[in-house]
C-alpha cells in the first residue's frame, strides 16, 4: 500500500455493536421482528464502517510527471497530480499538499514563516476514476521546492471517526527558483584588451595560425598579408583573414560561509554572481563556478568546468539557486584543491569573507600572472575592485 494509515475511531462504536447484538438476541426472546430488523441493521452499518475503515486507499495512488521546471522570482507556475482510484471509493475527503517554501500558494500570508507550505482541497474518487488537480503557485524565493507530503483525511462511511493517509514515497516533480541578478557596476572590467588564445568577435590581435578566410586586397595592408593561392584563383589580390583573440575566461570563487555561520549577504553575492555569469554569457567569455559546499563526486566542492553559452549559464544558475552554508568545505583547501587539479582561468574573482590565510593564498595566484578581483556588495549594490593583500588581511583582522 501506497499510504501510511491512521484511524480514529470514536467511542461509541463498541457500545453500538454491543446493543446491536443485544437487540437481536432480545428480539428473538420476545419474538419481536421490529427489534430484530433494527439490531441487524445497526450491525450490519457498523461492520461496514469499520470494513470501509480498513480498506479504505488500497488502490489509491498519485502520479505526477517526472520533471525539473525552472523559474525566475515572481513568476508563477502550478503543481500537477493525478489521483487514480482502484479501490474503494472516497468519498468528501480534505487533500492536504506540504511544500517547500521556495514557491508559496497565492494569497499567503507574506509574514508567515513557516518551513512549508501548506495547499488543501476536498477530494471524492469513485472506484476506477481518475481526477487531475493543478495546485497554482508562485515563485517567491531563491532555491529548490519539492512536494514533502500528502495527507488525505477521509471521513468514515457513517460518521464514527476519520482515517488519516499519508503517502509515503517521494515525488519527482521540482521546481528551482533561480536568484534575481544584483547588477555589478563596473563589470566591463573584465573585457581583457591582452593578447590569449580564445576566438572573440572583436579585438586587436589575430591568430595567424587560424586562418578564417580572404576579403579584397586594400593599400594599408601588409604585403606579407597577400594570399597568392586565392588572389591567382580570383585574379585580384586577396588579403588574408585570422580569427581575433584575446586573453578571456573567469572563474568565480564563492565562499559561503563565514566561521560558523552564513555570511549577512549572502543572497547579494550569489544575485551578483547571477549577473556576472549573464555578463560573461552575454560577451561569449568562458565562466567557470566554484562553490565551498561538499560534493561526493571526484571534486569534493561544487565545481563547474570552464564553458559559455545558454547551456554554461544555465547550469550556473541552478548552481546558485541550490547553494547553501550546511557544512561547507573548508575555503583555503578549495583554493588549494584548484591550484593542484584544476585549470586555472586567466581571470578569478573571489567573493564572500577572506580570513588572512585565503588572502595569502589568493595572492600567490596573484604572483603567477592570474589577474584577481573582489566581489563586494553594499546593500543593493555590487562592485569588483582589485585584489590587494594587505588591504584584505587588514579588513579580515
Amino acid at each position: 500500500m501506497s499510504w501510511g494509515k491512521h484511524s480514529f475511531s470514536e467511542g461509541k462504536i463498541v457500545p453500538i455493536q454491543f446493543a446491536a447484538v443485544f437487540l437481536v438476541l432480545l428480539s428473538l426472546y420476545l419474538d419481536s421482528n421490529l427489534l430484530f430488523f433494527a439490531g441487524v441493521i445497526s450491525f450490519v452499518l457498523i461492520s461496514l464502517n469499520l470494513l470501509y475503515e480498513k480498506k479504505v486507499g488500497e488502490g489509491l495512488e498519485v502520479l505526477m510527471e517526472r520533471r525539473r521546471d525552472r523559474y525566475f522570482i515572481n513568476e508563477q507556475g502550478k503543481w500537477e497530480m493525478v489521483f487514480t482510484n482502484g479501490g474503494w471509493p472516497i468519498l468528501n475527503a480534505e487533500a492536504r499538499v506540504f511544500f517547500d517554501q521556495a514557491v508559496e500558494p497565492p494569497g499567503a500570508d507574506e509574514n508567515d514563516k513557516k518551513w512549508l507550505h501548506e495547499v488543501s482541497f476536498h477530494l471524492s474518487v469513485n472506484k476506477g476514476e481518475s481526477k487531475k488537480f493543478e495546485l497554482p503557485f508562485l515563485s517567491k524565493q531563491r532555491g529548490l521546492a519539492k512536494i514533502r507530503k500528502i495527507e488525505l483525511q477521509i471521513p468514515n462511511l457513517f460518521g464514527f471517526g476519520k482515517v488519516n493517509l499519508e503517502y509515503r514515497f517521494a515525488l519527482p516533480q521540482e521546481v528551482i527558483v533561480y536568484p534575481d541578478r544584483l547588477e555589478v557596476v563596473n563589470k566591463m572590467d573584465l573585457v581583457s584588451l591582452k593578447p590569449g588564445s580564445e576566438f572573440t568577435p572583436f579585438s586587436l590581435y589575430e591568430d595567424t595560425l587560424s586562418p578564417a578566410g580572404t576579403r579584397d586586397y586594400t593599400y594599408s595592408d601588409g604585403f606579407h598579408r597577400i594570399h597568392w593561392k586565392a588572389s591567382a584563383r580570383t585574379g585580384k589580390l586577396q588579403t588574408k583573414l585570422y580569427d581575433q583573440v584575446s586573453e578571456k575566461g573567469i572563474v568565480i570563487c564563492i565562499n559561503l560561509a563565514d566561521g560558523y555561520s552564513v555570511p549577512g549577504n549572502l543572497e547579494e553575492i550569489l544575485e551578483s554572481a547571477a549577473d556576472l555569469a549573464y555578463f560573461a554569457y552575454s560577451k561569449q567569455i568562458p565562466v567557470s563556478l566554484c562553490m565551498n559546499m561538499r560534493n561526493a563526486g571526484e571534486v569534493p566542492f561544487v565545481y563547474l568546468p570552464p564553458g559559455n553559452g545558454r547551456e554554461q549559464l544555465q547550469k550556473i544558475y541552478e548552481m546558485l539557486a541550490l547553494a547553501n552554508s550546511f557544512a561547507p568545505f573548508p575555503y583555503d583547501k578549495m583554493l588549494s584543491y584548484m591550484d593542484r587539479n584544476l585549470h586555472m582561468l586567466p581571470c578569478l574573482i573571489h567573493a564572500g569573507e577572506m580570513p588572512g590565510f585565503t588572502a595569502a593564498k589568493l595572492d600567490e595566484f596573484k604572483n603567477r600572472g592570474i589577474r584577481l578581483l573582489v566581489l563586494k556588495t553594499i546593500q543593493d549594490k555590487a562592485e569588483l575592485s582589485q585584489f590587494s593583500p594587505s588591504v584584505e588581511g587588514r579588513r579580515s583582522s
